[in-house]
């Protein structure tokens, strides 16, 4: 039965309150439109809140660089030098 797979929305939507006061109508229509620009909006103010949030990400842990020699550790931002000629001990070359 295709009609129970349908959801109804109506154009006016009655929000309850905790209190003793009646609830008012207010206009609320589900139109695609609407829903979507309710969407853009939403997603706009989403992105500037995370761009507010990711300003002041950054840490700082020590003040002095960390030699990375020290650690094991090989830097490759400054480049490789290769060794052209390979290192064959042990090694006995078939012609």
């Amino acid at each position: 039965n295709d009609k129970d797979n349908v959801v109804k929305y109506s154009a006016k939507d009655n929000p309850s309150k905790i209190s003793a006061v009646a609830p008012e109508i207010i206009s609320a229509p589900k139109t695609i439109e609407r829903l979507e620009r309710i969407s853009t909006e939403r997603n706009e103010q989403r992105k500037l809140e995370e761009d507010e949030e990711d300003e002041g990400d950054s840490i700082k842990i020590l003040d002095t660089p960390i030699k990375l020699e020290t650690l094991d550790i090989h830097d490759i931002s400054t480049g490789l030098k290769l060794n052209t000629n390979p290192e064959l001990v042990g090694v006995e070359v078939l012609a």
